[in-house]
C-alpha cells in the first residue's frame, strides 16, 4: 500500500515479504520534521507475532489487506 489513505482501525494486514507476519491497525497519527516543512501521516500497528506494537509512514506502508472470513 503506498497511498496517504489510511487503512481502518482494527482491520488485519499481512506482511508482504513474510505471510506469516500478520498485523492489526490500532490507530493513526502524523508526523512533522523539524528540517522538512511536511507532514507524514502514520501507522501505529501491533504485530500479532511478536506482541508489540510499531508503526509506519504511509508512504512505506509494506502490508497487503487480508478481509476476515464471515460466517
Amino acid at each position: 500500500m503506498r497511498t496517504t489513505d489510511l487503512p481502518p482501525i482494527g482491520s488485519m494486514w499481512v506482511h508482504k515479504q513474510n505471510p506469516h507476519d500478520i498485523a492489526i491497525v490500532v490507530g493513526h497519527s502524523t508526523i512533522q520534521l523539524k528540517h522538512i516543512d511536511k507532514k507524514h501521516k502514520l501507522v501505529k500497528i501491533h504485530k500479532v507475532k511478536t506482541n508489540t506494537e510499531d508503526v509506519e509512514i504511509t508512504t512505506t506502508f509494506t502490508w497487503l489487506y487480508k478481509p476476515l472470513k464471515q460466517g
